[in-house]
This record gives C-alpha cells, structure tokens and sequence, in this order.
C-alpha cells in the first residue's frame, strides 16, 4: 500500500507492518493506524507513522534492547486486553525524544504490540514523573533520527 508521510515522503508499506490501535495514541484521538518502519538503528528502533495523519510520526523504541533486565511494569490485565498467548507475540515500545541531546524515553506510557494480531495499545502506568523523559543508558547505540 502507498502511504504519505510529511518525514518521509511517499512510500510503499507492506499490509503486515500496519497496527492497528482501536484506543488510539494520547492524545491523538482513537481508532489510528500505523506503519512500523525501521529506525535510524533498526535493532533498537522504529518509526510508528501514522496513515491517516501525514505528520504524525513517533520515533519509538523497544524496552527490552534500551533497557534490558528492567521491569517496566505492564500488569497482566494489560497482556489479557492485547490477547497475548505467548511472551514473544508482544513488543513493548517506548516514545523516545530528544532533550538536551540526550536521547530519553517514556516509560510511563509504553506502546504494547501484539504482533501476531497486528494490534497496539498505549497503557499509561502509575509511577515518577522522571520516567516520563527517563534517558537512555549511554551503552545503548541508538542513533538519533536526522
């Protein structure tokens, strides 16, 4: 499918990268649609573009390579509501932003996907407020996007 996207231009996507988020992104409205592309360094992140919204693009993260061996706390009724069966069908990706040159992360509103489904949702978690823009360690090669 072609889609349009004001950072990227023009471009072909395959059906299987689209995921779906019936709740929506806060605070974008509900019911989105997004390409999964591939990052500045694909290993550790990703390009959420949204299809029906041109310059609306998140540059995302997953948890498990920026921060490994943390806990980000997805409680279990989150992992029912995205009908994960198995561990592997669910990617946790944190916004990632750019302050002070320093790449950093939002832990407290983490995207769940399921991947087998196509299917995300952003769960907003209780914790400290420095979680919010929590930077990402410095042993972690992330290029920022240009």
């Amino acid at each position: 499918m072609r889609i349009a996207s004001v950072r990227f231009g023009e471009m072909s996507v395959e059906e299987q990268s689209v995921v779906h988020f019936p709740e929506g992104i806060m605070p974008f409205g509900a019911s989105l649609n997004f390409a999964l592309l591939p990052g500045p360094d694909p290993s550790a992140t990703a390009w959420l573009q949204s299809l029906e919204h041109p310059e609306l693009a998140f540059w995302v993260g997953h948890a498990a390579k920026l921060f490994p061996g943390r806990n980000i706390g997805i409680e279990a009724r989150h992992l029912d509501l995205m009908q994960i069966q198995r561990r592997e069908q669910l990617s946790i990706l944190l916004i990632l932003t750019i302050q002070d040159r320093q790449v950093t992360a939002n832990l407290l509103a983490p995207l769940l996907i399921n991947g087998a489904r196509r299917v995300g949702r952003q769960v907003i978690l209780a914790g400290d407020m420095d979680l919010i823009r929590l930077p990402v360690p410095a042993g972690c090669a992330v290029a920022q996007p240009a």
